[in-house]
């Protein structure tokens, strides 16, 4: 990480990361680090800290220590300790300040679709708050033979009235099919099933 040895893990906690641990917010004790390697120090650590906060700081910490490797390796530049404590503050700072200003309710669990046969599917989706908490959960089974593709739009459009029926009009959806999430965002509708059932979403 620092440039100066060949990368380990055994010198993952070389100085230049033990003093961004040092003299960060979190203070972490480098001498304790030292004696472990980096999945034993997280395991043993996970163990003692539950603050949400101080995790998001520690790994926010942890990428600005792999930009800076990545800045030094491929562009022979070296990012100053502060700087790399710096970013990563404001960037648990700007999350933070986002989640309060922006009071919305999210489908963090993908809504799916299950095809069963030539003549049936399933939907499910789950309903969490801006914190995380299940709201709101639901699984249904409806007739038909369907492309997969297709399912998986009839998925998130279900799971949309089922959240409006609710009363929530702010949402934020998941889906792990790639072809529905560039439909989405670029607000592509071709005149076919799939489509359409995009057009019925946005």
């Amino acid at each position: 990480m620092c440039g100066e040895e060949e990368e380990s893990l055994e010198h993952i906690w070389c100085p230049f990361v033990t003093s961004i641990g040092k003299f960060s917010v979190l203070h972490l004790d480098t001498q304790f680090e030292e004696q472990n390697n980096f999945k034993e120090w997280c395991t043993m650590i996970k163990e003692k800290v539950t603050n949400s906060k101080w995790w998001d700081t520690f790994w926010c910490l942890a990428w600005g220590v792999w930009l800076r490797r990545n800045s030094w390796v491929f562009e022979g530049k070296r990012k100053p300790d502060p700087d790399v404590i710096h970013k990563a503050v404001s960037l648990v700072g700007e999350y933070e300040h986002a989640l309060e200003k922006i009071a919305i309710h999210q489908l963090v669990q993908p809504p799916d679709a299950a095809i069963f046969g030539q003549q049936k599917a399933g939907l499910k989706r789950v309903l969490r708050d801006a914190t995380g908490d299940v709201v709101m959960a639901c699984c249904l089974v409806i007739e038909g033979a369907f492309e997969v593709d297709v399912g998986e739009a009839m998925a998130v459009r279900k799971s949309a009235l089922f959240a409006r029926e609710a009363g929530y009009s702010k949402l934020v959806f998941e889906t792990d099919n790639l072809k529905l999430f560039h439909h989405m965002k670029k607000g592509i509708t071709p005149p076919t099933a799939f489509g359409n059932m995009v057009k019925y979403i946005l």
